[in-house]
């Protein structure tokens, strides 16, 4: 069970955005929203990235990359750079390193916590089988269960990406989510990594 303070996080997000001029869909894979460019509607990078390449295509995600140090985004974004960290404790200082720092203890309890197994399909169908394969092997799993695989779903490579995926969960466990978003930054695939922790976040919404 997903705990009330996820979900309230994301609520919160949701609303931060009202009156800002950005939209959020009801329905889309765009799970912060969409903002305007040339003419398309593209995908918000979630909170604490900024953008670094605008979307070529309506409702998809453009190149989306963490802050730096010393620099944070409180909101989903579509600012080409992160704001500088303030003090809480400065005058004038508007509290928003604070806020971030406890949205990522929230989150980091999350992705402990979250399973896997009933989004395999959709996060295997983000992933594809070449970007999974490179990320078992990253976490040990080894050559001859990812060749048993194969030889399970021979020329099948949707299957091929569900039982590795699957072989992934068992082997890390309640840390599995977070090792595979972890993996996915360290092979350089942001956008996929925003998209599978957009993808559990919205079902962590969905929680009644």
């Amino acid at each position: 069970m997903y705990t009330e303070k996820v979900v309230k996080a994301r609520k919160a997000f949701s609303s931060s955005l009202e009156g800002s001029g950005f939209v959020v869909p009801s329905s889309s894979q765009c799970v912060d929203g969409t903002y305007k460019h040339d003419g398309r509607d593209c995908c918000l990078c979630a909170a604490g990235l900024y953008l670094m390449e605008h979307c070529t295509e309506t409702l998809q995600y453009g190149k989306c990359e963490t802050c730096k140090d010393d620099t944070y985004s409180s909101e989903p974004t579509s600012q080409m750079s992160c704001e500088p960290c303030r003090s809480c404790s400065q005058p004038n200082g508007n509290g928003a390193v604070k806020s971030v720092l406890n949205f990522v203890v929230i989150i980091f309890r999350f992705f402990s916590e979250v399973e896997l197994y009933p989004h395999l399909p959709d996060i295997a169908d983000i992933i594809g089988w070449k970007d999974m394969k490179d990320i078992a092997i990253a976490s040990g799993i080894t050559q001859v269960t990812i060749e048993s695989v194969q030889l399970n779903h021979q020329n099948d490579h949707e299957e091929q990406t569900q039982e590795l995926l699957n072989r992934f969960r068992e082997k890390h466990g309640q840390e599995a989510a977070k090792k595979l978003i972890e993996l996915l930054k360290t092979k350089g695939k942001n956008n996929k990594a925003v998209r599978v922790e957009s993808l559990l976040r919205r079902a962590a919404g969905n929680v009644v």
